[in-house]
């Protein structure tokens, strides 16, 4: 309930913003709101369902992320010179739907009392919670930059028209959000360690299709490969959120869930910005590649977190 509080008082400042500062201010309330999101909801599912179902939850829960994206594309399409009322139908939209959570059960299961500095160099020095982190940190930023230069990299090379090239990346969201399902729902059901499993088959495979990418110039090539690393890049975040949270104690889950999303933005800001630096040197070939080898980092590091701990 406080992020909504939070990220209605920043887009209420941002609607009624009359100068920099305040869409700064506006800006700010929004990230410290939605940085609540996570580790509150990823939280709720470990209280609420249990492990056989937990990835499927986490799913479910992680398609809020695309569609709430494409929705707000659509909307920014649609209302474009009216941003001032749009900012403020979120604000509204944000108050309006808190609500929902008051006639939600509470579950008493977890530690009362724990110190949130204890609670943070545990998460911190757990060796197996470091590797899923890495991993998701290289895992987003390939995703970061697949969102930043996919459309762009098929205008460039398809000679398609802009509004066409952008349709690739609504295939890409939309094929994320089901991805986030199918993975939480084979997570839950794939014998042994399902949730690695299906993070490395992710990793893998799209590592592969990145790899084709770079080589790719034809349209219904590219819509393949669009649809393919949606639901591989684009849909792993269910399973790296339920794998973060189940290798703590469930008191650690929301700081555990914290110190995901830390390295989950960290990746999100490097990627792009590290592809553009390749992509200035090197062209897309070599910058797609180097993305595809992020993938297969991070799905190594998966599997290396998934070995016991023997110390």
């Amino acid at each position: 309930m406080l992020a909504h509080v939070l990220l209605a008082l920043g887009m209420a400042s941002i609607a009624l913003a009359q100068e920099l500062s305040a869409l700064v201010v506006g800006t700010i309330l929004c990230g410290c709101g939605y940085a609540l999101v996570n580790p509150a909801t990823a939280r709720g599912v470990l209280a609420w369902f249990d492990a056989r179902h937990r990835a499927t939850a986490m799913g479910v829960k992680q398609t809020g992320v695309p569609i709430g994206a494409v929705i707000l594309a659509a909307l920014v399409a649609l209302l474009a010179q009216e941003w001032r009322s749009l900012a403020l139908g979120l604000s509204c939209a944000m108050i309006a739907s808190m609500f929902a959570f008051i006639g939600l059960p509470a579950r008493g299961d977890t530690a009362p009392g724990s110190s949130m500095l204890r609670d943070l160099r545990q998460v911190v020095g757990h060796r197996a919670l470091n590797a899923i982190n890495a991993a998701t940190c290289l895992y987003t930023a390939a995703l970061g930059a697949m969102l930043a230069y996919f459309v762009t990299y098929a205008y460039a090379t398809a000679a398609v028209t802009a509004a066409t090239a952008s349709l690739m990346l609504a295939l890409l969201q939309s094929a994320s959000a089901v991805g986030r399902i199918i993975w939480g729902v084979l997570g839950d059901r794939l014998p042994g360690n399902g949730r690695v499993t299906g993070l490395l088959i992710c990793g893998i495979v799209g590592g592969a299709c990145l790899s084709v990418l770079g080589f790719s110039s034809a349209l219904p090539m590219l819509v393949v490969l669009a649809l393919l690393l949606g639901l591989t890049v684009g849909g792993f975040a269910s399973l790296a959120q339920t794998v973060a949270v189940e290798c703590v104690e469930p008191r650690l889950a929301g700081a555990a869930m914290g110190y995901n999303m830390l390295l989950t933005t960290g990746g999100m800001m490097i990627g792009p910005a590290i592809f553009g630096a390749v992509l200035a040197g090197g062209g897309y070939r070599w910058a797609w590649t180097l993305t595809a080898a992020s993938l297969l980092l991070g799905a190594a590091l998966f599997l290396i977190s998934a070995r016991p701990n023997r110390t």
